[in-house]
């Protein structure tokens, strides 16, 4: 339950940032402190700061190759919901 409530704070954190485009973001998305990055749904660029908070999520669960851990050995964004739920 608490991977379910940190990437819902993480999101939020984020302005709302959707699962899809957490699942393709690598570690060059952060850039002096913030998050930057084309939204997948719209293209439209975002450029976010990264506060402490999130900052310290993203750390706990950061992946090998991507930002997050659930998008490294996963090819799809959609199967990217049942890792979260599965991980304990």
């Amino acid at each position: 339950m608490r991977i379910a409530i940190d990437m819902f704070m993480l999101q939020m954190y984020l302005f709302g940032t959707n699962t899809k485009d957490l699942f393709y973001m690598k570690h060059e998305n952060m850039v002096n402190g913030r998050l930057q990055f084309n939204r997948h749904k719209t293209d439209r660029f975002y450029n976010i700061k990264l506060e402490p908070e999130a900052l310290e999520i993203i750390e706990k669960y950061k992946g090998e190759k991507h930002l997050m851990w659930f998008a490294d050995n996963c090819h799809l964004y959609r199967n990217a919901g049942y890792k979260i739920s599965r991980k304990q």
